[in-house]
């Protein structure tokens, strides 16, 4: 004897909470484990619907507010397709459960499956609708001063005060360069009464006061601003010896000077400016063979004026090396899309190339061959200047993109040492100022000096 049975996965359907005037699918598999077909038809036990936990509490509380909404039908807030079917012995069948949300109301109910001649099977069904609701835990960050060279990383949170969980999104499409400003996760979901945490990551690149701004998208809401700022310092000194005739370097020491004879001086520009009176009272006294040398000590406001100019050439010169650097990338990752297109096209459908028969085919195959050898070899060396490769002496990495340092130069003294006789030496003095917030090392090549017959002490500090 054989009875019409069913077996029903998942046992419940549960919609959790979602947003206000949405819908949501959820799905569960009859199978006929019967030997006979079965014939079945949903309908659904309605229950009590729960009212907003909201206007619960504001009755607590003892608040006057809008009158509730009132709880739909069942029938009219859940929906299953396909109502009704036949199953035959081990079919199975996909049934959709659709949630209508509205009003902010919990509802609760059971989807009864009725089989012909057999057991009917209740499948408890609950739905919650609600706004999503979300606060950041601020909304900016002050990294302080960072080197220039160096990347510092802090974080804050995305909370979810709501019942609704939402997408969030970070777009920094509004930050002036690529590479200053890194977040991780860009992307994430936010389940109801959880903290996410994003790391925001800051690499200034040149020394200098960086306010930047980029925008946290959280569901439908419009985007919130989010403010960065770091100030960006680096290991700067003054030598004694006067400046080089150099075009470049007047032109900007007679604005910087006019810049720090208004009010406010240069720290409007620059934060972490040079203040030549602390530097002068933590000098060392001169030795008494060279205390009446005037040329060691500058005026405070001429050491001021050409610490300024050199930070001001330094951020120019590194801005256009990223620039330059960006637009190699950019031709590189152009030049490999196009020879890539141009390979495809000269493709037949078995990846054989076209190529016309006879001597004209192989003239045609040979340049082929050698233009996209050269095009190899060029984004070869693009790459290994710019991207993936490891160039000499001091870098930046700026997202991704390689920028070389060892190429700039941003002061050039003269040491005079006036007429000297054949045979005789003789000796020039200067000091080295550190004007930056970084404690610095150095040191001469002393074998590219002795090619001059200059020696130099101490060669390294």
């Amino acid at each position: 004897m054989c009875f019409p049975n069913l077996n029903i996965v998942p046992p419940n359907i549960d919609f959790g909470c979602i947003l206000n005037d949405t819908s949501k699918k959820k799905y569960l598999t009859l199978m006929n484990i019967s030997e006979m077909p079965v014939n079945y038809e949903w309908s659904f036990l309605e229950e009590e619907s729960l009212s907003p936990l909201k206007d619960d509490e504001d009755e607590k509380k003892g608040k006057k507010g809008k009158k509730k909404a009132k709880p739909l039908p069942v029938n009219e807030v859940f929906d299953i397709l396909p109502v009704s079917g036949t199953l035959h012995p081990g079919q199975t069948e996909t049934v959709e459960f659709t949630f209508y949300s509205g009003h902010g109301l919990l509802y609760n109910g059971v989807a009864v499956c009725s089989v012909d001649g057999g057991p009917d099977y209740e499948v408890p069904i609950v739905g919650e609708s609600s706004f999503v609701s979300y606060k950041l835990s601020t909304l900016e960050l002050d990294y302080g001063e960072i080197p220039y060279n160096e990347s510092s990383s802090k974080e804050f949170f995305i909370e979810n005060i709501g019942k609704v969980p939402f997408q969030f999104n970070i777009n920094l499409s509004t930050v002036s360069r690529p590479g200053l400003v890194d977040c991780h996760p860009m992307t994430g979901k936010v389940a109801a009464g959880e903290r996410y945490k994003v790391i925001a990551k800051f690499f200034p690149g040149i020394p200098a006061n960086i306010d930047e701004m980029f925008l946290v998208e959280c569901a439908h809401f419009p985007a919130q601003r989010f403010k960065v700022r770091a100030i960006g310092i680096y290991p700067a000194c003054l030598l004694s010896f006067p400046r080089a005739d150099d075009e470049e370097f007047h032109t900007h020491f007679d604005e910087v000077k006019k810049g720090l004879s208004r009010p406010g001086g240069a720290k409007g520009d620059y934060a972490a400016v040079f203040t030549s009176g602390e530097a002068i009272k933590q000098m060392a006294p001169l030795p008494k063979a060279i205390e009446k040398d005037k040329s060691l000590v500058k005026e405070p406001l001429v050491m001021e004026v050409e610490a300024e100019v050199d930070r001001r050439v330094l951020c120019e010169k590194i801005l256009a090396q990223i620039e330059a650097a960006t637009q190699r990338q950019m031709y590189a990752t152009t030049s490999q899309l196009l020879n890539s297109t141009t390979n495809l096209a000269a493709t037949t459908t078995d990846g054989t190339l076209k190529t016309p028969k006879g001597p004209a085919g192989k003239k045609q195959a040979a340049a082929a061959n050698k233009s996209g050898t050269t095009v190899d070899k060029t984004l070869q060396d693009d790459k290994l200047s710019t991207i993936g490769g490891k160039p000499d002496g001091a870098t930046l990495n700026i997202g991704g993109t390689i920028v070389p340092l060892d190429n700039i130069t941003i002061g050039n003294y003269t040491c005079d040492f006036g007429n000297v006789v054949v045979g005789n030496t003789k000796k020039k003095s200067f000091r080295f100022t550190n004007t930056g917030r970084l404690p610095i090392n150095f040191s001469f090549d002393k074998k590219i000096l002795a090619n001059y017959g200059i020696s130099i002490e101490p060669d390294k500090v």
